[in-house]
């Protein structure tokens, strides 16, 4: 069986977001969520009389608390994306065959294809197998995995999930 640590990209996926990607967002998201503490540190100490907000202070701080807001909301959709894709490709793991693939751009082939797009070829119980990548709805194609093509590599495909797991080089 695999290890998560020898995980480089899914064809369904891209790029894959271990434990140190989702450590970095963690640590995103808990330092947008002090940005408003301390600015209820600072209005509480302006109530007190311990401080004296000036206009462009309250402007400075509705500011900085909005751009806090907005790296909330990215970091806290950012943590839910891949700890979904996570526990997906947990799954697709656990059935896994190590098999050899070869790794193409299809645009260059045709025009009919999407810019970047990319397919994994490979030979599976005697019948050759093609995953084609499938757009992500809002950053399209995973250029991640262009760094493959021209290139056999080892793959772990998943035949109960139909899914396959690029793996690590060496």
């Amino acid at each position: 069986m695999i290890s998560e640590s020898q995980i480089a990209a899914t064809v369904k996926y891209g790029k894959y977001v271990g434990r140190s990607g989702l450590i970095g967002l963690y640590f995103l998201l808990i330092s947008a969520l002090l940005i408003p503490i301390v600015t209820l540190a600072i209005v509480m100490s302006a109530l007190g009389g311990i401080l004296v907000l000036e206009s462009e202070i309250v402007t400075t701080l509705i500011l900085i608390n909005a751009f806090a807001f907005l790296l909330i909301c990215i970091a806290a959709s950012l943590l839910l994306y891949h700890k979904r894709n996570i526990k997906e490709i947990k799954k697709w793991m656990q059935d896994a065959v190590l098999v050899k693939a070869t790794v193409r751009r299809l645009d260059l082939l045709s025009s009919y294809y999407s810019p970047h797009q990319v397919a994994v070829r490979f030979e599976y119980n005697g019948a050759e197998k093609e995953q084609t990548q499938r757009p992500n709805i809002v950053l399209g194609y995973h250029k991640y995995l262009e760094n493959y093509c021209g290139k056999q590599i080892l793959i772990a495909y998943s035949p109960a999930y139909n899914q396959v797991i690029i793996l690590q080089d060496g």
